[in-house]
């Protein structure tokens, strides 16, 4: 991350900042991150992703329901960042209201999550619990 031009954010051992051009940006990596495991999150998420070109540089991004899911896990690891991975996933599900009934669907995410996650019995049922929070909290 340094040699990149990144240095730390001191609120956060997960976070990094890199300004250029006079704007600042911040890149949090989730405790929960597991490159190294092919089964792990972040290494499903991103062997899903699509490529997209961000500011010149192309870079994998992972699909909108993977973000949701990634983010309930996270908020599920670290009940420090449970408020802010909770409010995360809210603002993703009113930013896509079109997706509530397809990608973003309790259904089609609890599939999801079982099936290409591997998440299964109370696991998939808390973060389902917290899924469905998000919703209410929403409405």
């Amino acid at each position: 991350m340094r040699a990149a031009g990144f240095t730390r954010a001191p609120h956060s051992a997960h976070a990094w900042h890199s300004s250029a051009g006079g704007r600042t940006a911040e890149l949090q990596v989730a405790a929960v991150a597991s490159s190294a495991d092919p089964g792990g999150p972040f290494s499903t998420a991103f062997q899903q992703a699509e490529t997209r070109v961000i500011e010149g540089i192309r870079v994998p991004v992972p699909c909108i329901e993977d973000h949701v899911i990634l983010q309930l896990l996270a908020a599920v690891a670290d009940r420090r960042r449970f408020a802010p991975d909770l409010l995360d996933v809210q603002y993703t599900l009113e930013a896509y209201p079109a997706s509530a009934t397809g990608p973003l669907a309790v259904p089609a995410l609890h599939a999801r999550r079982r099936d290409l996650y591997g998440i299964r019995g109370d696991r998939l049922k808390r973060l389902v619990a917290l899924l469905r929070q998000a919703r209410r909290q929403l409405g």
